[in-house]
């Protein structure tokens, strides 16, 4: 594998603390990819059989997630530090890329918030991860590593066409906040006949794909969120058990008789149409569906849901962007009555966490009278605020026979954008624990008392 080897020293001395530097290249270089990076780098100071032992990890993941978010949350005078910040990843990238030696890499991972100015620094540190045949290929330059998508840099037909000799390694491609056509995404099917996972999220020029599969497509799990999708087909896909898009109204699915896992992120327009013709197809055998449902589409969904007989687990994002009340959502459980798993995340705008109104409306919010949901054993509820959403808690309570776990997360579920008028400068960390630890409060007076013995209430 490398060219470091145990000196002789190392082999003579047989001390407990130092049998670890005995052990072969290979090993020695997959425990230090357990570590961070950074960390991986301290090890050179060690002994100088350890100084060049880093730069044979096979995993470089460059990742400056945590410090964006501390500095987005800051607020005031977040765009300084983050010029700042892109400079110093920048110069770190390129050092440890500098003095990396392995020949093969399993992992590659950038993410930071980054622009196109940064185009020839990314363009060079792609084509390094392509050219050791990287087997995970991750790309998130997405804005404080949330959902405020910046499509600036561009994967080019070019690019494709250069590295076509590499494709045929890679297993797992995430793209985030890169633009990426359709036909380049075809071509890198087609090619790439090992690709198991595809994510792209933000790529506006994502506006039409068709995956048709040879039988020997390996694709299993496909995800296309916040592009501008316009027209999706999968058609012949034996192999694909996960499928997430935004708007099921514009996919059409044939000959997908291995998909178990399906999410939608937009509220169709034809609620009937999608559940009854795009995606009838595969609702027998579907384990576990995420949706993002509007109350004041409810109904519709009540009079159009199939009967999913398989299903297992189920996660409804639940938008309280202009209501404020919670829909009757027990059709779901009469829907799915092997269910085992409920996840509910309430997405509410950030300035919208106050009103006497929502709490007035939460002894009414659901129906309780009917029947006994059988199999369910966790219920989580996410974005707690003990008020909508305690009408749910107590019907689950009470009718979930089977239930053996009820975890209430009151962490805020909805993630600041750049840009918003009245984002510079306020504490958005502060705002954002206040109201995690009101919705605490409230969860541990609201149910304390009315969780059944055998049921485990977990208050994260």
């Amino acid at each position: 594998m490398g060219n470091f080897r145990p000196s002789k020293c190392a082999y003579k001395r047989k001390t407990p603390e130092d049998q670890i530097s005995l052990l072969p290249d290979e090993i020695l270089a997959r425990i230090l990819s357990f570590l961070a990076l950074k960390e991986a780098g301290r090890t050179s100071v060690l002994s100088k059989r350890w100084e060049h032992a880093w730069t044979y990890v096979s995993e470089l993941n460059f990742d400056a997630l945590n410090t964006i978010r501390e500095m987005a949350a800051r607020g005031e005078g977040y765009r300084r530090g983050l010029e700042i910040e892109r400079s110093k990843f920048v110069n770190w990238v390129n050092k440890v890329l500098d003095s990396h030696q392995t020949l093969e890499l399993i992992s590659f991972r950038i993410y930071i918030d980054m622009n196109d100015s940064f185009r020839e620094d990314l363009d060079k540190w792609l084509h390094y991860a392509l050219d050791r045949r990287v087997q995970r290929l991750e790309v998130n330059l997405t804005r404080h590593g949330s959902d405020g998508f910046s499509d600036d840099y561009a994967l080019s037909s070019e690019f494709f066409v250069a590295h076509a000799s590499c494709w045929s390694s890679l297993k797992v491609l995430i793209l985030k906040s890169v633009k990426i056509s359709g036909a380049n995404v075809e071509y890198l099917l087609h090619n790439c006949t090992s690709l198991e996972t595809l994510v792209v999220h933000g790529s506006d020029d994502l506006t039409s794909l068709e995956v048709r599969g040879p039988p020997s497509l390996a694709l299993q799990h496909l995800e296309i969120l916040h592009c501008s999708l316009k027209s999706l087909i999968v058609c012949n896909a034996a192999n694909l058990a996960l499928l997430k898009i935004d708007d099921p109204d514009k996919a059409v699915l044939k000959n997908v008789s291995g998909l178990v896992h399906l999410g939608f992120f937009g509220c169709p327009y034809g609620v009937k149409d999608v559940f009854q013709k795009r995606f009838s197809c595969c609702f027998s055998k579907l384990k576990v569906l995420s949706l993002f449902l509007a109350p004041r589409r409810a109904q519709e969904f009540e009079e159009s849901l199939p009967q999913l007989p398989s299903l297992k687990q189920l996660s409804v994002i639940l938008g309280l962007w202009y209501e404020e009340s919670m829909p009757e959502l027990t059709f779901f459980f009469e829907a799915a009555p092997n269910l085992v798993k409920f996840v509910i995340k309430l997405d509410y705008p950030f300035k919208k966490m106050t009103g006497s109104t929502i709490e007035q409306q939460s002894e009414n919010s659901v129906v309780v009278n009917r029947g006994a949901v059988q199999h369910l054993k966790v219920v989580e509820i996410h974005g707690y605020r003990g008020r909508i959403e305690l009408g749910l808690a107590k019907y689950f309570l009470k009718k979930a026979v089977s239930l053996e776990k009820f975890i209430v997360d009151p962490r805020y579920q909805y993630t600041i954008r750049e840009g918003e008028p009245w984002y510079e400068g306020i504490n958005v960390r502060g705002r954002q624990e206040a109201i995690a630890d009101d919705g605490r409060r409230c969860a541990k007076d609201q149910l304390s008392g009315l969780i059944p013995s055998h049921v485990t209430l977990q208050i994260l």
